[in-house]
């Protein structure tokens, strides 16, 4: 029986997961800083909201403008989004707050989340945060935790993480955790770079391992199979 799928909101992306992520599994998005996670995110945000699905955004922010990357016009804060804001500061958007620094804090809050909250989709971005805050085996318990309550309440996660900012041990272990990976590198040919994408990992399925080349669009990811 083929697994339920949930479109990411970016039709190349779902091209490659064969109709989108499995519903209710964590999926991780890592890759270096600035080569658009964010910009994937958002669509998957969107995309729920508009299947008026509940959907809400883990982030660690000190100001207003911190959550634009994920608003509809970049200027403001998401609308109809639930803010778990985890900085420790109350000058950030939030529905929600709680402390990195204190890593049960976080699990509590998502904890509370997921059990007010089922279905619908969320996107974690505060991995590489916690990263370099906290020991790999607090990281990895931390995620195990999300993991197994994404699973209770039928959630779709998104995890983000910033490839190189944490030990390689940890990145594997993080891989490991989830559900699925989705790897954004950047491909370099001469003096040419481009952004490339591959599944990486998708637990009991069978996948294309190969990279795709990329270029954002304002309606989307435009896909060429990479040579």
């Amino acid at each position: 029986m083929a697994k339920k799928r949930v479109q990411t909101g970016s039709k190349a992306i779902d091209l490659i997961l064969n109709g989108g992520v499995p519903k209710g599994t964590v999926t991780l998005l890592e890759g270096p800083p600035g080569i658009g996670k964010r910009d994937i995110a958002c669509h998957f945000l969107q995309k729920g909201k508009e299947n008026k699905e509940k959907v809400a955004l883990v982030y660690r922010g000190y100001g207003p403008n911190d959550v634009g990357a994920y608003s509809d016009d970049r200027t403001q804060c998401p609308k109809d989004v639930t803010l778990i804001e985890c900085s420790g500061s109350t000058d950030a958007p939030a529905t929600m707050r709680c402390n990195i620094g204190e890593l049960f804090t976080v699990t509590d809050t998502i904890k509370k989340y997921f059990k007010e909250n089922k279905g619908g989709r969320i996107v974690v971005d505060i991995v590489s945060d916690i990263s370099m805050l906290h020991q790999p085996q607090q990281m990895y318990k931390f995620l195990e935790q999300v993991a197994r309550e994404t699973k209770a309440s039928k959630t779709t996660t998104l995890m983000i993480v910033d490839e190189g900012m944490q030990e390689k041990s940890a990145l594997v272990g993080l891989e490991h955790v989830c559900d699925g990976v989705i790897q954004l590198r950047l491909w370099e040919e001469g003096l040419k770079v481009t952004p490339v994408v591959r599944i990486k990992k998708l637990t009991g399925e069978k996948f294309d391992r190969e990279y795709f080349i990329y270029e954002k669009l304002k309606q989307g990811i435009k896909m060429v199979k990479s040579t």
